[in-house]
């Protein structure tokens, strides 16, 4: 069998890639940091405005919902995705952001909307996901 000379290749390497105080640095091949790499390019004023705009919308809590209302007890709740209604659950519904989105979204049903209401409503994170939080239906006393 045949010894190997004075160490390792890999030896060698590691030893080529330390700094002077001992310590070990890695380098990455391919790996530059460098103005030409995407992440390093500067916004313009419209993408940082865009971003401001879009920040604005996650922090603003205000949504608006699709109701159809049947008396006192029943309201229906439209969820877009799956063309239904949730009965007297707000959180099956579909939040929009915008009211014009919501207006023609409630065009679109049938009869041109009759019959539904668009209720503008706060919401909260809990657990990750948008809640509603809708104030009581009627407000008013009820007939004795």
């Amino acid at each position: 069998m045949m010894k190997k000379a004075f160490g390792s290749p890999k030896k060698k390497r590691e030893a080529a890639s330390r700094t002077p105080g001992g310590k070990s640095r890695r380098v990455s091949p391919g790996r530059g940091s460098g103005p030409d790499k995407p992440d390093h390019w500067p916004l313009t004023p419209a993408q940082i405005r865009e971003i401001d705009r879009r920040v604005a919308d996650l922090d603003n809590p205000v949504r608006y919902l699709l109701v159809s209302r049947m008396g006192t007890r029943f309201a229906f709740y439209y969820n877009v995705s799956d063309d239904l209604y949730a009965m007297n659950d707000p959180g099956g519904a579909t939040l929009f952001k915008r009211r014009k989105a919501a207006e023609s979204v409630k065009r679109t049903l049938g009869r041109g909307g009759r019959g539904i209401q668009l209720v503008e409503c706060r919401t909260r994170q809990r657990n990750g996901a948008r809640v509603p939080i809708i104030s009581p239906v009627d407000k008013r006393p009820k007939k004795r």
